[in-house]
């Protein structure tokens, strides 16, 4: 054909054009400078470049303009608060798109589902670890505050940490605390607490309000005392008396805490001698009322104590006698 000038030539249109086939005209320097033709399809399949956008302006990626799969939308060259650059997955809230990010361990580490999930109340899912490899979820807060972190998902040991790390593989969450000795706290509730099965509690437990008990109250930790034994302890609830000596016998018991309860039973002692009771602190009996003491003097017998107002008082009492002297 005749000799054109580029701008005289015939346009090709956005939706004429065949990318495999329609060709653009390139100068090859790789040896010497040679007039080559490559297709739209190669140009853009490999431009080893890096691509640079200055100004306002919106970046699409997405099969359709109706459908966009990524987002980059610059309203103005300098970012404000009024003009804010965002990135934007799925803008147009397509059911069929995605948002998956990949581990070395993981295909699905991060995975955005917009379809609906029909079996779980038509919603859409935000999975970490989609494909159950080895991936943790860790958030961390502000560095000044605390270094380990705020929470921690473990996919290894198949639990979760607050407040620290590597949880407890007995259990399936750990939460660490804050302060330290009497200010130590781990959980704040605003709202009761349903609890089903064995709870264990370690260390004191202050309630406030009524105790409602639909079963048994079992009371755990004894003691068996004997004719070695000088006092009873008071970190455990219920104390026996196995006495074989043909001698009296006198057991301390040391102040308690307030609301305290306390069982003693006598299993055994000899005929005509007796184990005498003495609550004291500081060389004064802590029994309320007149008595100092309570004798136990056949097996069988028995008594419960409530530590109150820094008094032992007597709420049961099974043929033992309390005493002043």
């Amino acid at each position: 054909m005749a000799d054109k000038k580029i701008t005289a030539l015939t346009a090709l249109t956005a939706t004429g054009k065949v990318s495999s086939t329609d060709l653009l005209h390139i100068i090859d320097y790789s040896a010497s400078p040679v007039n080559k033709k490559i297709t739209v399809s190669d140009i853009f399949s490999n431009a080893n470049t890096a691509i640079t956008s200055y100004g306002a302006y919106t970046h699409d990626f997405g099969p359709t303009n109706a459908i966009s799969g990524l987002s980059v939308v610059i309203p103005n060259a300098t970012p404000a608060a009024s003009a804010e650059t965002q990135v934007v997955v799925n803008e147009d809230g397509n059911a069929f798109v995605d948002f998956r990010v990949e581990t070395g361990l993981s295909a699905s580490a991060f995975k955005v589902d917009s379809s609906l999930d029909t079996d779980n109340g038509n919603c859409n899912t935000v999975t970490v670890n989609g494909d159950f490899a080895k991936v943790d979820f860790r958030v961390n807060s502000d560095t000044s505050t605390a270094t380990t972190p705020l929470l921690h998902c473990d996919g290894v040991s198949h639990g979760i940490a607050i407040g620290k790390e590597d949880p407890a593989t007995t259990h399936l969450l750990d939460i660490a605390h804050t302060g330290s000795g009497a200010a130590e706290k781990s959980i704040k509730t605003s709202g009761g607490i349903d609890v089903t099965g064995v709870s264990t509690f370690t260390g004191n437990t202050t309630v406030t309000g009524n105790i409602t008990c639909t079963g048994i109250e079992v009371v755990n930790g004894n003691e068996i005392i004997t004719d070695s034994a000088s006092a009873a302890s008071i970190t455990v609830a219920t104390t026996i008396f196995n006495m074989s000596a043909d001698a009296d016998k006198t057991i301390t018991l040391a102040a308690g805490t307030e609301g305290q309860i306390k069982y003693f039973a006598m299993k055994a002692v000899d005929s005509g001698n007796k184990v005498r009771l003495h609550p004291v602190t500081s060389g004064s009996s802590t029994l309320q009322g007149a008595n100092v003491y309570i004798d136990f003097d056949a097996a069988g017998e028995g008594a419960t104590l409530m530590y109150k107002d820094s008094k032992w008082n007597i709420i049961g009492l099974a043929q033992a006698t309390p005493a002043a002297s």
